[in-house]
């Protein structure tokens, strides 16, 4: 059995500070929850318990998670619950359940948020919202592209869009929005 020590808090390498002050912004579309996982390690993270539950939870950032109605963009605060994990039916696979703060973001249709430019074609404008998360911003089939407000962005702009398209059963998920305005 993995060991660790009792109630070892861990945080996340992407700044759980970052993460707070975004989720007290109501606009953000970031909330945070505290919540338990339950993770399944595989035998090759042994050495270190504590490294073990930070990589597979890194390995759960930017994805949809199902358990926590979002997805994962950071965490902090991790207790491991038990600091010896099981191992169940004599798999290889170890079994340790997590508590922590978990910052979920939640894009919803009919949202508004403001992203930063980051790709620019004819037809269509590429953002990421809070860093990280790629937002696509297509120009309208049904409006003329002189009239389009995206034809006058620059990389690095500000954006405020309304979210209109959100599919979170891809492995990266999709989000469609269209332009209110430059800033």
């Amino acid at each position: 059995m993995a060991d660790a020590s009792a109630n070892t808090t861990i945080s996340n390498s992407l700044g759980k500070k970052f993460w707070k002050k975004i989720s007290d912004d109501p606009s953000s579309g970031v909330t945070v929850v505290n919540e338990k996982l339950h993770l399944v390690i595989p035998p090759y993270y042994l050495d270190d318990l504590r490294k073990s539950v930070t990589s597979v939870i890194d390995c759960q950032l930017i994805r949809y998670a199902k358990e926590l109605g979002g997805i994962l963009a950071g965490y902090g605060n991790l207790v491991i619950e038990h600091p010896k994990a099981d191992l169940l039916f004599d798999l290889s696979n170890i079994h340790v359940d997590v508590v922590g703060d978990f910052y979920i973001f939640n894009p919803e249709v009919n949202k508004e948020l403001t992203g930063i430019v980051n790709r620019k074609t004819s037809d269509h404008i590429g953002c990421l919202v809070h860093g990280l998360f790629n937002i696509a911003l297509p120009k309208p089939s049904n409006e003329n592209s002189e009239q389009w407000p995206g034809k006058l962005a620059k990389l690095h702009d500000n954006v405020r869009f309304r979210i209109g398209k959100v599919d979170l059963n891809s492995v990266v998920p999709y989000i469609e929005g269209r332009i209110i305005e430059l800033m």
